[in-house]
């Protein structure tokens, strides 16, 4: 499972998004605000002193909505920039330590694409959706309470204008699903193949001789131009939709609240207002609709995030040991356990398509203390013959040779990928047979079994040995 913890939040960034809230309700309190200005000219009270002190609030009004807007805005990109700096990093480490074996042409594209676009994404996302989201939202509500407190059926068109936001953005969210995260693979497809393009071309520039058209990559693009043509054909008429219904809540408030206003039940600064307000909240409910939508295609990259952190990293090493339930105090016994621990070390190794340049032999005698050893190989190597020679001559100069021994163990450190490792000049006829009959014995016991074919005499303990082994293979195993 990936790490969360690099997407923890900032104090910068709670701070920001709590300002923008502020600033959206201070926006909504000039409504009501304009609202009483508007009851003082038609009732005649509008006076010197009464425009002064109006003239004074707006200002303060005004004047703290710019600074709280200014700092909430700031807080919200630092915090949030914060966030992506630090995924960023963690990612780079991360990718630095996923096996190689995994860069396949495929993945690479999906690498660039995650760690440039899809960290981007969500960092549009705490930049500027959230807060945006957020204050629209409180906004929309304060309005649709304001509406209700001076008239009831009024309110409650325009919350019902909203909630019919809930099916609309169900379809809406349905399309980005399919064809944003379509778009999205696409993407990767291109990125991938503009890699591969890229590549041959050097390599036809090295040689002398000119890059040809790649037939894949004008595929790959024609590919994204079509989804990215499917995805607003088939997310905009949602939204227009939505935005109809949604308008046509201003005229049915208007004909809600003419009855009353003719019968004296509402004055008519209510009324204009009434009929005003409506117009506003469509608005705001139809950029609601579009941040949402839009919020919900960039989550897809926060996904897509999510799978790359939870790509297996390379082991580090690989190592196996046995508690002996009887005290060996012979070399041969101990050497028979030791080419078991090896040939399950060095197999999982081999698994893994990585090579080992460091060997550790650990021991513990009767008195239960540990006591370790360890040597450089001359070169990287997943032979389990030169794996065994090094731990014997290791156990050797550990061992003195008659204190009982409790316990065993092999580590292998220093691992590198196979691609990697540089080959040696001079052909090993000698290596090559002792690999070709490793690769044979890792074949028979993926076909019939770990316990199918053994190295060496079996003892006790070197069953033990394999028990351990293939449960150690069944926790590899992805789930």
């Amino acid at each position: 499972m990936p790490d969360h913890h690099v997407f923890r939040k900032n104090r910068d960034f709670a701070l920001g998004v709590a300002g923008t809230v502020v600033e959206g309700l201070l926006s909504g309190s000039l409504f009501m605000l304009l609202y009483a200005v508007m009851q003082d000219l038609w009732r005649g009270s509008f006076n010197l002193s009464r425009a002064l002190t109006l003239t004074v609030v707006i200002a303060v009004l005004f004047l703290a909505r710019i600074l709280i807007y200014s700092a909430a805005y700031t807080r919200a990109q630092i915090g949030g920039a914060a966030v992506s700096r630090n995924l960023r990093l963690y990612m780079g480490d991360h990718l630095k330590r996923i096996p190689l074996a995994r860069f396949s042409q495929a993945q690479t594209g999906d690498y660039i694409t995650t760690i440039t676009s899809d960290v981007n994404n969500y960092e549009q996302i705490l930049t500027h959706k959230v807060g945006d989201l957020a204050k629209n939202i409180s906004l929309s509500l304060m309005l649709i309470a304001f509406v209700m407190s001076l008239n009831v059926a009024a309110g409650a068109v325009l919350l019902l204008a909203d909630l019919l936001m809930i099916p609309g953005l169900w379809c809406s969210f349905h399309m980005v699903r399919r064809y944003g995260s379509e778009k999205n693979a696409i993407c990767v497809e291109n990125v991938s193949s503009i890699v591969e393009y890229v590549s041959g071309i050097q390599t036809f520039r090295a040689y002398g001789i000119g890059g040809t058209k790649n037939a894949t990559l004008i595929a790959a693009m024609r590919n994204f131009s079509h989804v990215s043509f499917l995805y607003e054909a088939k997310v905009l008429p949602i939204g227009a939709v939505y935005g109809i219904l949604s308008w046509l809540a201003c005229p049915l408030v208007m004909a809600l609240c003419y009855a009353p206003w003719t019968e004296g039940a509402l004055d008519t600064v209510t009324y204009l207002l009434l009929c005003m307000l409506p117009l506003f909240c469509a608005k705001l409910a139809n950029a609601l609709f579009i941040d949402l939508t839009s919020y919900k295609n960039l989550r897809i990259s926060r996904q897509k995030i999510d799978a790359v952190l939870a790509e297996p990293e390379a082991v580090k090493g690989y190592g196996n040991s046995v508690t002996l339930e009887e005290d060996v105090t012979d070399t041969a016994q101990a050497n028979k356990i030791l080419l078991a621990l090896c040939d399950s070390v060095a197999s999982r190794m081999r698994a893994d398509g990585r090579s080992c340049s460091c060997v550790t032999v650990t021991i513990r005698g009767n008195d239960f203390r540990n006591k370790s050893h360890q040597r450089k190989l001359p070169e990287p190597t997943d032979v389990t013959a030169e794996v065994f020679a090094l731990s014997k001559t290791l156990f050797s100069e550990l061992w003195d040779g008659y204190t009982p021994l409790r316990l065993l163990g092999v580590t292998l450190g220093d691992v590198s990928d196979n691609e990697t490792v540089q080959l040696s000049m001079f052909q090993d006829d000698q290596k090559d047979r002792a690999r070709k009959l490793d690769q044979t014995v890792d074949q028979l016991r993926s076909k019939f079994g770990v316990t199918a074919i053994s190295r060496g005499s079996v003892t006790d303990a070197t069953k033990r040995v394999g028990r351990k082994y293939k449960a150690q293979l069944e926790e590899d195993k992805p789930k």
